[in-house]
């Protein structure tokens, strides 16, 4: 899969945080955070850094308390980070420092997604398996739930792939 093919149509719910990306800010980034970032994840950065979404859901196939139900199997998301030092920035006022160091999360991948969920709850690069030069896997983890973490898909580019518009949602 590659996000090259991939149609950002009705994928993005307004304008970007941050302006264009440039690879001088995208490695200060990456230093600043000890992480390697995966090339698809920059690759949509660069078209369009950070915002909200229209695709907005990801399904999963297991609820995941308190987050999901068999009426409502999706989770919902709110915002990608940007890649930078803007207010929505990776390294910005909402960013990282302030998930590990005010709220407890755990330092073992980057945090991308906000969800729109009541309470804490965030979707990171999770860097456990592969170490912090690796491409990572999605997963949650949810703050209301000690911090648990939940496996979601093996790369970035299969995540983005399994997103959809809120099949519950009615323009009118």
């Amino acid at each position: 899969m590659s996000l090259r093919d991939f149609d950002f149509t009705d994928f993005w719910n307004g304008e970007a945080y941050e302006s264009s990306l440039i690879d001088e800010e995208i490695v200060m980034v990456e230093k600043e955070l000890g992480y390697k970032l995966p090339k698809s994840y920059i690759e949509m950065m660069k078209l369009h850094n950070g915002g909200m979404l229209k695709k907005n859901n990801f399904p999963v196939e297991e609820e995941i308390w308190p987050l999901t139900d068999e009426e409502y199997p999706n989770l919902s998301l709110y915002k990608f980070f940007s890649i930078g030092h803007g207010k929505n920035g990776l390294c910005g006022e909402m960013g990282q420092k302030l998930w590990r160091e005010e709220w407890g999360y755990p330092d073992y991948g980057v945090y991308i997604i906000d969800m729109s969920s009541s309470g804490h709850n965030l979707i990171m690069l999770d860097y456990r398996k592969c170490g912090k030069e690796g491409e990572p896997e999605l997963a949650l983890v949810q703050e209301v739930n000690d911090y648990k973490v939940t496996f979601l898909a093996d790369d970035f580019e299969t995540f983005v792939h399994g997103l959809i518009t809120d099949p519950f949602y009615d323009e009118e």
